[in-house]
């Protein structure tokens, strides 16, 4: 065999090598498990709702998130300090209050994570099972104003 062709079938071996072992090497975080749902939707008056629910499966277990947020034009059937209940597949997970933002807007936002920690508010009890499909709604005084399925 000549030396280039030794050289060609070193490098060949060498990069069959490589990429075996990438193939068998995942990084200890891997994404492939992750569960992500979002959904949006726009009501009359200018009003607005944003959810989104996460489940990270790494080697430490799963973290989860889920994040509500209702936002309402001022001057339209929404005032500062209302508060909103936020509704997960005919549950009641919480209640924002409304709040006038700089860019004069009124939102509320809901956030949990399974993560315990500073500024991380533990889901609660009645939390339901969260899948395709799953109804997010925001309600006044019991009847829905927004609602959107998670996907």
């Amino acid at each position: 065999m000549s030396m280039p062709n030794k050289l060609y079938g070193l490098l060949g071996t060498l990069a069959l090598t490589v990429v075996t072992l990438a193939s068998l090497v995942t990084p200890a975080d891997a994404k492939s498990s992750d569960i992500r749902f979002r959904c949006k939707a726009r009501g009359p008056g200018q009003i607005a709702l944003h959810a989104s629910y996460v489940e990270r499966a790494r080697t430490r277990g799963v973290r989860t998130k889920f994040n509500a947020e209702f936002e309402a034009r001022p001057g339209g059937s929404f005032n500062s300090g209302q508060q909103v209940s936020i509704v997960v597949d005919s549950t009641r997970v919480g209640t924002v209050v409304l709040t006038l933002a700089p860019s004069g807007e009124l939102s509320g936002e809901l956030e949990f994570d399974s993560k315990p920690g500073p500024g991380h508010t533990p889901f609660p009890a009645n939390f339901p099972d969260v899948r395709d499909g799953s109804m997010i709604e925001a309600k006044v005084g019991g009847n829905t104003v927004l609602g959107c399925d998670l996907q």
